[in-house]
């Protein structure tokens, strides 16, 4: 009766340590499994942040050009109305020269 208990003990003890064991090795893949699946999902969104910035740095470089033309065309018509100015002020001393 000893024996038999002892051996019904033995199995219980046995039965519950590879159920452990089991589950530990299920744990342990579940962990490996959703490290890679979150290491997946960090590359895609640095992926995503890469897109994102290249879209960003297209969009200012078109921008800043856009700036810079219409900068230039300011330019030049500051220059031009410049010159506009400078030339009237010419002639109006020319002429008053010419009357004294």
């Amino acid at each position: 009766m000893k024996i038999k208990g002892l051996y019904a003990l033995a199995l219980v003890a046995f039965l519950t340590t590879g159920a452990y064991a089991q589950d530990t090795t299920n744990i342990t893949a579940r962990k490996a499994r959703v490290k890679s699946e979150l290491k997946e999902a960090g590359q895609n969104v640095g992926d995503a942040a890469t897109e994102v910035a290249r879209g960003a740095k297209r969009n200012a470089k078109v921008a800043g050009q856009a700036i810079s033309t219409e900068a230039d065309k300011v330019g030049n018509k500051i220059d031009r109305k410049s010159e506009e100015w400078k030339a009237k002020r010419d002639a109006k001393r020319a002429a008053k020269r010419d009357t004294l």
